[in-house]
């Protein structure tokens, strides 16, 4: 690997799992002695649970790599010392060419009698999100269950989560404790143990209030918990989704343009255009499911209402993932190859290619997962 991949690689070294990665190396290393790590595990395979996944911006020399036409690939990245980073690692992309031969000759993993790792590696390559909530629903449909440690929202998150989601339980709290003094060191408290790993004791009123059992209860709060997490994901996108639109609507490619690439530049940025409009609509119409439930706890009476809601969200959970991880996509790669203040000469052709590769990309109807073991 070459010095900038090395010191890329020793900065995940303890990072935490995000959208874009799954750092099954620092949750080895942080759980490993855990009894339920070992008893339910991600992958069967000893070398890939020790792996960083990561959801991979193609550059224009990778595309070759894949039979089919796609500007994101699943990149499996194998340290050569799980405890130190900085030694570098190998990488194969999941369902490149060749992919099986290449991950059995380049770091010893077979798939021959273990369908579920492979189906596992599957999922991942086709799902658009590595966060936390949508993985954990994506798997759980395939009847896959690994432990509770894999599915943490990152230190990093749940920090700068933490102000927006005290606003968001600031109603609860009064209604709870008052509209008195002390307030903000109650919502303090119940948005740290919201955004915690597990459900708590101190949280049992809650649950007696919504009628739910103890299972119920836990469940809900990783259900709570993901929709904090992609509302507070989806209103800090904001401005840098109306940023980028702006960029594509006015950027302008160099060189000679012949009328058909002009026309299909045109058609196509519309549609780009329309159709990022409407993905934002349908994610803050999905959101809203989940206010107008929250609303029913805290100022209506109505906590039965948002009892059914923490019930039925997981149902909610891939679309709304699956929206929210292609807008996010769009944005990093726009940011990446349009880097504010520097406008890159860029051919028609490619031009077109990227805003056609965007635009397909927010296509979700018909699309399906299909998985067997």
């Amino acid at each position: 690997m070459s010095d900038r991949a090395v010191r890329n690689l020793l900065a995940l070294q303890d990072a935490a799992s995000t959208s874009r990665v799954l750092n099954l190396v620092a949750i080895w290393n942080k759980n490993r002695t855990d009894p339920e790590y070992s008893a339910k595990p991600f992958f069967n395979s000893n070398i890939l649970n020790k792996t960083i996944i990561i959801k991979h911006t193609l550059r224009i020399n990778e595309m070759d790599l894949f039979g089919d036409e796609r500007s994101t690939g699943t990149k499996i990245l194998v340290p050569i010392d799980s405890k130190d980073l900085k030694l570098g690692g190998r990488y194969v992309f999941i369902n490149q060419k060749n992919f099986e031969a290449i991950a059995q000759s380049t770091f010893g993993v077979s798939f021959t009698g273990d369908n579920r790792d492979r189906a596992v590696l599957d999922l991942l390559d086709a799902t658009p999100s590595l966060d936390p909530f949508l993985l954990r629903e994506q798997m759980k449909r395939f009847g896959i269950y690994p432990a509770d440690c894999y599915f943490e929202i990152s230190k990093a998150d749940v920090e700068r989560m933490h102000n927006f989601v005290a606003r968001e339980v600031n109603a609860l709290v009064s209604k709870s404790f008052g509209a008195g003094g002390g307030n903000f060191s109650k919502s303090n408290k119940l948005v740290s143990k919201i955004l915690s790993s597990t459900a708590d004791e101190d949280l049992d009123p809650l649950r007696i209030n919504l009628q739910m059992k103890p299972s119920e209860f836990s469940e809900g709060l990783f259900c709570w918990r993901g929709f904090l997490y992609y509302k507070w994901c989806h209103f800090s996108s904001i401005p840098k989704v109306n940023s980028a639109m702006k960029q594509m609507i006015k950027y302008q490619p160099a060189g000679p343009m012949d009328n058909e690439t002009r026309d299909n530049l045109v058609k196509v940025r519309a549609s780009l255009a329309r159709n990022i409009v409407k993905t934002i609509g349908d994610i803050e119409e999905t959101l809203k499911r989940y206010d107008d439930a929250y609303a029913g706890l805290t100022s209506n009476n109505e906590p039965q209402a948002f009892r059914q809601f923490l019930l039925t969200a997981p149902s909610m959970f891939k679309e709304l993932g699956e929206r929210l991880g292609v807008v996010s996509h769009i944005i990093s790669y726009w940011g990446f190859r349009f880097p504010v203040g520097k406008e890159p000469v860029i051919a028609a052709a490619e031009i077109l290619r990227i805003f056609s590769d965007f635009d397909d990309n927010l296509s979700f109807s018909g699309t399906s997962t299909e998985m067997t073991w």
